[in-house]
């Protein structure tokens, strides 16, 4: 018995090796070299690709700056807030301040909403050009705010 199952093994094994060797002197006929017609198109499929995946990109930019002026508008109306508190007991100086800092937080933030909705109103097309404008109505945003904080600070030493 145990003869007749080495011998149908070998004979497998053996017929496995065989068939094997036999396909690796096959060759594969090449394939023909590609037309212009199948460069274009494979051109065009990139192509496509790229544009689809730089208005994805663009409009990722655009969601995150929206999630930004929503963030700014939260803060400025509690740094507003704050302000308003500490006019109750500030000086006459130091309520002209506030309110200096108050009006230039207010038209801060307009001059942010004001690109934002210009950005809305483009789409991802306009990201590109309207970034730079964008960058810096949220920078001179920043400063204001920074000044606030900082008027607060030294009002509440």
């Amino acid at each position: 018995m145990k003869t007749t199952v080495i011998r149908v093994y070998l004979t497998l094994g053996l017929v496995s090796l065989l068939t094997g060797c036999g396909e690796s002197d096959r060759r594969e006929e090449p394939s023909p070299p590609p037309t212009t017609e199948d460069l274009k198109e494979q051109v065009g499929d990139a192509g496509r690709t790229a544009s689809r995946y730089l208005q994805q990109k663009q409009q990722e930019a655009v969601d995150s700056a929206g999630e930004k002026v929503d963030q700014w508008r939260g803060n400025v109306d509690d740094m507003k807030q704050q302000l308003e508190d500490k006019t109750a007991s500030a000086t006459a100086k130091s309520k002209e301040d506030i309110e200096q800092l108050q009006s230039d937080l207010q038209d801060r933030m307009k001059a942010l909403e004001s690109k934002w909705k210009t950005v809305q109103a483009e789409g991802a097309e306009a990201w590109g050009e309207m970034q730079a404008g964008f960058a810096a109505a949220a920078e001179e945003l920043k400063q204001a705010y920074d000044r606030a904080a900082d008027e607060l600070k030294k009002e509440s030493q």
